[in-house]
């Protein structure tokens, strides 16, 4: 009877042993698996925000077809309405207003369209997320070139999606030419 007793303590004593190495590996691996969740959730914001360039692309080209020029304001009009960013900002750095025949053309079609509106901040939209809102678009637009001319354009997303302080820059110009210039992640 000792003897089985001696056995089952011992195996009794094993199972203790794996269970507390079980549960100090598990919680070794705690900071390892909130890093993969947090990086997971970083690039789908950042898809997100590759989904708007694209969006914001289209809208550019229809642009281009209905006036045959490029506008800095894109985001001016009806369709951009649907727009609401988490953790980033868009636009261009630059007022490309359109001469006094492109406009008569422009208001007859568009007649609520505002040219002065080429970011988000113009037009009301303020990413949610607290870091995006100290965003200084406009120089930040200016040093990647983000501009409207009559024939082509660069657009910008600039913004803030992991938790860290990174910043994250995207460009795409009137060819869908997509770079990611700054990477928040690296």
């Amino acid at each position: 009877m000792k003897k089985i007793f001696k056995i089952f303590a011992a195996v009794v004593g094993v199972v203790a042993l794996l269970i507390v190495i079980s549960i100090i590996v598990i919680y070794s691996q705690k900071d390892k698996i909130e890093s993969m969740a947090q990086e997971s959730m970083t690039k789908a914001r950042q898809s997100e925000a590759k989904i708007i360039l694209i969006s914001l692309h289209t809208m550019q080209k229809m642009f281009y077809a209905d006036f045959g020029t490029y506008t800095s304001a894109v985001l001016g009009s009806d369709q951009s309405d649907g727009i609401e960013p988490l953790r980033y900002k868009f636009g261009f750095a630059n007022e490309l207003a359109p001469d006094q025949q492109e406009l008569a053309q422009i208001k007859t079609m568009a007649p609520h369209f505002d040219f002065t509106k080429n970011d988000l901040d113009k037009l009301g939209i303020l990413p949610q997320h607290e870091m995006s809102k100290t965003i200084n678009f406009k120089e930040l637009a200016q040093k990647h070139g983000c501009e409207a001319t009559k024939t082509t354009f660069k657009l910008c997303a600039i913004g803030y999606p992991a938790d860290n302080s990174r910043l994250d820059v995207w460009t795409m110009d009137q060819d869908r030419n997509l770079v990611h210039v700054q990477d928040a992640l690296n």
